[in-house]
């Protein structure tokens, strides 16, 4: 979407491959910041994802006004 690597990212993250500050890009609009899908298999990160997305998401709303997630669609 904004042209940005795709890794490292959130995968690479949950996967505990890089710290939060490795993943977080300035993106194209001003106060707008970016972290990318990452590198690897989102199965592998099945095991960890739900404490770890959890701990992410304290940190980022501990940083940040608002934490947009675009993921795909829930039913």
């Amino acid at each position: 979407l904004f042209n940005l690597p795709l890794g490292p990212g959130f995968t690479d993250l949950l996967l505990d491959r890089v710290d939060l500050a490795e993943v977080i890009r300035t993106g194209p609009v001003p106060n707008l910041d970016v972290v990318t899908a990452g590198n690897g298999d989102p199965h592998e990160a099945a095991e960890v994802f739900e404490q770890r997305v959890a701990d992410v998401l304290g940190q980022l709303r501990a940083a940040y006004d608002v934490v947009i997630l675009d993921t795909a669609p829930l039913m």
